[in-house]
């Protein structure tokens, strides 16, 4: 929340909550903070923005088979991923990025996430992604031993973001 907000904060300055659809939300000095949180295995990661909805998703580095493509991604997606440094993780950055970009649109997993399209993904993690007819920026890069991708859903650029790594 510091950097999104870029100033000062004391502990108990902000509240976590979540609206009727279970979207979180940050509040801060009565101000409504758009946040996004995701965790798996010992991973933690959470993204802000001072306005526009974000969207986060972190998971465990892996190489997911080729058969489970098919769940989510269209052939032309495909031919996209080979922009993605990291070949062995690309079925898994495409997920994430998906799932980042679900998050922002404030829909989460209740859209199944073949209804969008990557149209591209760069070396640098960069992704263009296509949502209802609108373009959604989002970013996905390796974190050790993860894949974190994060989206925003205006055009106000990329959030703050905190990951961490630990017992949870």
């Amino acid at each position: 929340m510091w950097r999104a907000l870029r100033s000062e904060l004391e502990a108990g300055d902000v509240e976590i909550a979540r609206d009727r659809w279970g979207v979180p939300w940050a509040t801060v000095g009565g101000r409504r903070i758009p946040l996004s949180l995701s965790h798996a295995e010992r991973w933690a990661a959470a993204a802000a923005h001072p306005t526009t909805r974000v969207g986060i998703d972190v998971e465990p580095a892996q190489e997911l088979p080729p058969r489970f493509a098919r769940y989510f991604l269209s052939a032309d997606e495909l031919s996209v991923l080979g922009g993605w440094a990291d070949r062995p993780t690309s079925l898994l950055a495409a997920w994430t990025v998906k799932e980042a970009v679900l998050k922002a649109a404030g829909r989460g997993l209740s859209v199944p996430p073949s209804t969008i399209r990557i149209r591209s993904i760069g070396p640098d993690g960069r992704a263009t992604v296509i949502m209802d007819g609108s373009e959604i920026r989002a970013a996905c890069w390796r974190e050790e031993d993860a894949v974190v991708a994060v989206a925003c859903a205006g055009t106000s650029g990329l959030p703050a973001l905190s990951i961490s790594r630990g017992t949870m």
